[in-house]
């Protein structure tokens, strides 16, 4: 009698401890950044936009000229959600904005990668705001300046860009909306349209084409042996990610998006090797473009990447939203 009990206990101390290494194995460390918006904006609003409980911050860039930074007076908004969106389903702003003439650029919402923060993509932020361009950038729950999540999943971080698509829709009726992320950020992105978010058009720069598959070498990256434990903790993270990682695969969820794709590869990365580029661009029936010389990280200061590629990709949108 007492062995069989001895044996449950056991397994039970055993699985809790493995659901404990399956969150900590993949919880991203909060990195907030030193940089700020540069002097190209004229107007940067902070926002404070809540997803799922919890609040994610960000910022609002606005160029010069634009009529949006004319209209705006507020350096601070917040804006509740009263429940979650994350298939698209729009927001309540808390402050409103004018309703810009047709033909002014598209708005781009950008996203940073897993770990990183708004912070990690301002050079690409502000290459767009210097050409013209408003764009929408927050660090998604558990990261940079936000309270650290008890656990965080690639399902929950394409959440969070479908709630900030949603923001970003309302709060610029009437123009065209890109979503533009790098590394998870551009799987996030996927999945989030995939599932209804708003977004005419999707820039992928250094995106996996598999989340198991990247989850793997970012372990492996801490030393750890990757495709041991994702296979081992895999269980403990499909309850999480609420239906498996199948719908978390951006190479599938892309081909059901009939939008126009950017798929961008940087030459030199060893993070996301490029069969992951030409899956995503088989799935979306585009081309992959090559940043020369460029790694998983400095791809987003080459001025190339900005004036070769996202530039003549956004100006191809039209003012009015198609979703």
């Amino acid at each position: 009698m007492i062995v069989p009990l001895l044996v449950g206990a056991g397994a039970v101390a055993v699985i809790a401890g493995l659901d404990r290494a399956a969150s900590k194995a993949v919880r991203p460390v909060p990195r907030v950044g030193s940089g700020h918006p540069g002097p190209t904006a004229a107007s940067v609003e902070s926002v404070n936009l809540d997803s799922a409980g919890s609040s994610m911050a960000g910022w609002i860039l606005m160029p010069h000229g634009s009529s949006a930074a004319q209209a705006s007076v507020a350096s601070e908004v917040r804006v509740a959600a009263e429940t979650p969106v994350s298939h698209g389903a729009p927001v309540a702003a808390a402050a409103s904005s004018t309703a810009p003439s047709a033909g002014e650029p598209p708005v781009v919402v950008l996203t940073h990668g897993w770990g990183r923060c708004r912070r990690y993509v301002l050079p690409v932020a502000d290459g767009l705001v210097s050409r013209g361009f408003t764009v929408v950038m927050f660090d998604v729950r558990s990261h940079g300046e936000n309270a650290q999540e008890s656990f965080f999943t690639a399902r929950q971080f394409s959440d969070d860009v479908g709630e900030i698509a949603a923001f970003a829709r309302a709060r610029f009726a009437g123009r065209s909306l890109a979503l533009i992320g790098h590394s998870m950020g551009g799987a996030a992105s996927v999945v989030a349209v995939a599932e209804g978010a708003p977004a005419d058009a999707i820039g992928l720069i250094a995106c996996p084409a598999d989340v198991l598959e990247v989850t793997a070498n970012y372990m492996r990256e801490k030393g750890l042996p990757g495709g041991l434990l994702t296979t081992v903790l895999r269980p403990f993270w499909w309850r999480r990610t609420r239906g498996g990682f199948g719908r978390l695969a951006p190479a599938r969820r892309l081909r059901e998006v009939d939008l126009p794709v950017l798929v961008v590869h940087a030459e030199n990365d060893r993070r996301v090797p490029r069969d992951h580029a030409d899956r995503l661009a088989g799935a979306a029936g585009c081309a992959v473009s090559v940043v020369v010389d460029a790694g998983h990280s400095d791809v987003l200061h080459r001025s190339e990447l900005i004036d070769a590629l996202l530039v003549p990709f956004l100006e191809t949108l039209h003012s009015r939203p198609r979703r």
